[in-house]
């Protein structure tokens, strides 16, 4: 399997990790599936992997790549609005490589992301275990619990260190998710929707996707999946299967 290991320049001053897996099949030359990861996480995950290998093998294009301030991609704060805009540098950087029909495929806190980025260029969006709403994740409120506030030229931020990262998060960011209209947010979406959750989610509660799904359009669809809770252990291969399946209905 080809891929490229590639950093992209966001348009917030700092250069993304990217691992690019571009298809040789002539009928989606202008197709491109994105993948966005959650709160603090990373591209290398290994079902993150294993997702875009499977929809690759299924001959679409895809590309996973770290937010700023994750993984490998250079340092910056945690912000939403600074997610969304390291998205769409990534979808910039691919229309200039001739793609120009996107599908997005976002985990978590990445779902709120792919949900603010919808463009008419966006056909469809698969999110697993998604923030749609305002309420706090149990992480969230454990990182502002355990982290002390720091204070460094005048700016205020607590630190979360995970996958040997320290991972910067400024008091805002916790305002950014406490202003989030549900049903603004996902009455915008005009593409068809996959939600894929769990019942024992107690991270991103399953009761958050249920009343997301009433504000799609018909064609989206909520899968419950029972016994799975917020990391997906245990269930990644059902995940997947049902992402490339409605990618091959929709994309």
């Amino acid at each position: 399997m080809t891929t490229q290991e590639l950093m992209i320049q966001s348009t917030r001053g700092i250069k993304l990790a990217a691992t690019f897996y571009p298809s040789k099949d002539p009928r989606n030359k202008d197709k491109a599936i994105i993948f966005c990861h959650g709160f603090t996480s990373n591209k290398d995950r290994e079902r993150h992997i294993q997702n875009a290998e499977t929809l690759h093998q299924a001959s679409y294009t895809v590309i996973r790549f770290d937010f700023g301030g994750c993984g490998k991609s250079e340092g910056a704060d945690i912000l939403v609005a600074g997610q969304v805009e390291d998205l769409h540098s990534i979808i910039a950087f691919l229309k200039t490589k001739g793609f120009s029909r996107f599908a997005l495929v976002a985990e978590s806190l990445g779902a709120l992301i792919a949900l603010k980025s919808f463009n008419k260029d966006i056909i469809t969006i698969v999110l697993w275990v998604p923030v749609t709403d305002e309420v706090d994740s149990t992480l969230e409120k454990f990182i502002i619990k355990r982290n002390e506030s720091v204070t460094e030229h005048n700016e205020d931020f607590v630190v979360h260190k995970k996958d040997g990262r320290m991972h910067k998060i400024p008091k805002n960011y916790f305002e950014e998710r406490q202003t989030i209209n549900q049903q603004e947010l996902c009455e915008n979406m005009t593409c068809p929707v996959l939600i894929i959750h769990g019942d024992e989610d107690t991270t991103v509660p399953l009761e958050m996707s249920k009343r997301a799904i009433q504000y799609f359009s018909r064609e989206s669809k909520l899968e419950i999946i029972e016994g799975m809770d917020h990391k997906l252990k245990g269930f990644e291969d059902k995940v997947i299967e049902l992402t490339k399946e409605w990618m091959i209905k929709h994309f």
